[in-house]
C-alpha cells in the first residue's frame, strides 16, 4: 500500500509542496533471479535517482498503457508484450481516429471517457 502524501517545504518556494511515495518499480519476470539486496538497490536507485515529475509521468504512462491493453485486447497487461499488441498500439496512436470505426475508435472513446486521453487526434502525429 502506498504511503500517504507528506508535506515537504521546498526552500525555493514560499509554500509547502506535496511529496508522494513513488509507485513500485515495474520489473520483468526475469528480474526475479536477482537477490533481495539487488531488488532493494534497484528500488533505491529508482526512487532516489529519478525526479518526482518523471516518476509521476511513468505512473501515468503505465496506467494509460494498462487501460489501453485491457480495453483493446480484452486482457491485462503482460510483461513483455507480444509484437501484435505493440504494433496495434502504434497504429492506434499514429492516425487520426475522428472518422474511424471499429476497435481502435471504441478503445479511444473508452479512454477519453475515462479521462486518460483527450481527443481522437493522433497523439504521435507531427504537425
Amino acid at each position: 500500500m502506498d504511503e500517504p502524501a507528506t508535506l515537504h517545504r521546498n526552500p525555493r518556494r514560499s509554500r509547502p509542496t506535496t511529496r508522494h511515495t513513488p509507485p513500485a518499480l515495474p520489473l520483468p519476470d526475469s528480474a526475479l533471479a536477482l537477490i533481495e539486496d539487488d531488488h532493494a538497490a534497484l528500488h533505491d536507485l529508482y526512487v532516489h535517482g529519478t525526479p518526482e515529475n518523471t516518476l509521476r509521468a511513468y505512473a501515468r504512462a503505465l496506467l494509460y498503457i494498462s487501460a489501453w491493453v485491457t480495453t483493446r485486447m480484452g486482457r491485462a497487461l503482460t510483461w513483455s508484450e507480444d509484437d501484435t499488441t505493440a504494433l496495434r498500439f502504434v497504429l492506434d496512436h499514429a492516425r487520426d481516429l475522428g472518422d474511424a470505426h471499429g476497435p481502435a475508435r471504441a478503445t479511444t472513446d473508452a479512454l477519453i471517457a475515462a479521462r486518460l486521453r483527450r481527443t481522437l487526434a493522433a497523439p504521435a502525429r507531427r504537425r
